[in-house]
C-alpha cells in the first residue's frame, strides 16, 4: 500500500498558490496513513517556527538540567535557575535534536518543543 501528501502554502513574494513546502510517500508500511501522520508532525517540529513562546518553569529547568548533567552536556548543579551554563547545554541539546529553528535563546521554548522533548527525555 501506499500514501502520499503534498503540503502547499501561498508564496509570500508572489501570492501564487500551490507551492510545494513538503511532500511524504509511505510505501509498504502497515499503517500508511498513520505514518503520514506521524511524518507530518515531525516536519512541523522541524521546520516551522514556533508562534508562542513562555518561560520554563523551575521545575522544567530541574528536570532539563538532569537530563543535561545525564547526557554529559552539563556540569552544574541542578537547581532550576537557567543559567549561562544550563543555556549553552540547552543550546548543545537542541543541535543534537535538529531543534534550531524553533530555539532562538533563553528561557523560553514553545510547547511543541518542550513535549518533544518530555516525551524523549522522561519527564518526571
Amino acid at each position: 500500500m501506499v500514501a502520499t501528501f503534498s503540503l502547499v502554502a501561498q508564496d509570500p513574494d508572489t501570492g501564487d498558490l500551490g507551492v510545494a513546502v513538503a511532500s511524504k510517500r509511505v510505501d509498504d508500511h502497515p499503517e500508511p496513513i498513520e505514518e503520514l501522520f506521524r511524518l507530518l508532525a515531525l516536519h512541523r517540529l522541524l521546520f516551522e517556527r514556533p508562534k508562542a513562546k513562555r518561560p520554563l518553569r523551575e521545575e522544567e529547568v530541574r528536570w532539563l538540567q538532569g537530563v543535561l548533567k545525564g547526557l554529559g552536556l552539563y556540569g552544574g548543579e541542578v537547581h532550576g535557575r537557567f543559567d549561562p551554563e544550563t543555556e549553552r547545554a540547552f543550546l548543545a541539546l537542541v543541535g543534537m535534536e535538529n531543534l534550531e529553528e524553533r530555539y532562538q535563546g533563553g528561557p523560553e521554548v514553545d510547547e511543541a518543543t518542550l513535549a518533544y522533548l518530555k516525551g524523549r527525555y522522561g519527564w518526571s
